[in-house]
């Protein structure tokens, strides 16, 4: 794997943790349509953006369930283990490889987000959603310059 994909993969893995919907969503509005993905189809990439909008705004309901449990942990791995073979695919690389970086990333992010997460709000008095608008900004930054790697 190449440095750019490692990259690639380790920020749309990262962001998968945080948001498991707006990785896929990001990496397939970059991905040229012309590239045979699943994820470059239209119907899938319109699919995945309203699924990532939805999942932004059912996280800030407080009845919505840890993303470290079992079943929220397992689609982020999924999510990271699919966007990591995608962009290393997209770049001639290791599909194997970028599968197991993206899928690392996304669960080490999973935990590590939580847990800043719940300090930075501690830390700063706001409200649960006001801190996860801020997640969802970086979310989308990390997750767009992670997808920029297939342009």
């Amino acid at each position: 794997m190449t440095i750019h994909s490692t990259l690639a993969a380790t920020a749309l893995g990262w962001t998968a943790g945080m948001r498991s919907m707006t990785a896929p969503a990001l990496l397939a509005r970059a991905l040229p349509r012309a590239s045979g993905s699943l994820l470059s189809r239209p119907t899938v990439r319109a699919g995945l953006a309203v699924a990532a909008l939805g999942e932004m705004a059912a996280d800030k309901h407080p009845a919505i369930p840890s993303r470290t449990s079992p079943p929220a942990l397992i689609g982020r791995l999924g999510s990271g283990l699919l966007v990591g073979a995608t962009i290393a695919s997209a770049r001639g690389d290791s599909r194997l490889a970028g599968a197991l970086i993206g899928g690392a990333a996304a669960v080490a992010s999973s935990f590590a987000m939580e847990r800043l997460r719940a300090e930075a709000g501690r830390q700063s008095g706001a409200p649960d959603a006001v801190v996860a608008v801020g997640e969802d900004a970086l979310a989308v930054a990390l997750g767009s310059a992670g997808a920029s790697a297939v342009r």
